[in-house]
């Protein structure tokens, strides 16, 4: 990892995507396993199939799919010459395990044009724009608010503009 996150992303990111031995189907229908895992380390998709894991192979595998976004996230802001304290960083790192690089490092989206602007206040309310998902209601598919994301953007957000979590006792600011 070019530039660690830090113990408050980490914190935050373990308490949302919580531990899960078994693969199950995430809000949005993706095979998941362990801390949010949505694939290995060679790249295989996470199966419904696919035995349990440990908690420490669950460790193995955030850690790898974080240094691979923390690496994106350091090199785009690198080249588009933004400067962002190791909260903002590790809270875009956060933000990245949950929804992909892309939302940051693709031009047009809402939070990269935030990024680029680097304005802080503009990067910190962009966050919060990523909070729905596509949900299958029978034959039809549907954008919808997913409470879970909504309350882990406002923790991302919070982290970002104070460097400090404010999740706890199961609500986010």
């Amino acid at each position: 990892m070019i530039r660690p996150i830090t113990k408050e992303a980490l914190e935050l990111i373990e308490h949302f995507e919580g531990f899960y031995p078994k693969p199950y189907l995430d809000p949005v229908s993706i095979p998941t396993i362990g801390v949010g895992s949505i694939s290995y380390e060679d790249g295989r998709k996470v199966k419904l199939t696919d035995p349990p894991i440990t908690r420490e192979r669950a460790q193995e595998l955030l850690i790898f799919e974080l240094a691979e976004k923390a690496d994106t996230i350091h090199k785009f802001l690198q080249r588009s010459a933004v400067l962002l304290s190791d909260q903002q960083y590790s809270a875009l790192v956060s933000f990245a395990y949950n929804c992909g690089c892309g939302p940051i490092i693709d031009s047009g989206r809402s939070l990269h044009e935030a990024v680029k602007s680097d304005n802080p206040i503009k990067i910190a309310d962009a966050l919060l724009l990523y909070n729905k998902g596509t949900k299958k209601f029978g034959p039809f598919k549907r954008v919808v608010e997913l409470p879970g994301l909504t309350r882990r953007r406002k923790a991302e957000r919070f982290l970002f503009l104070n460097g400090v979590n404010n999740f706890y006792e199961g609500k986010a600011v």
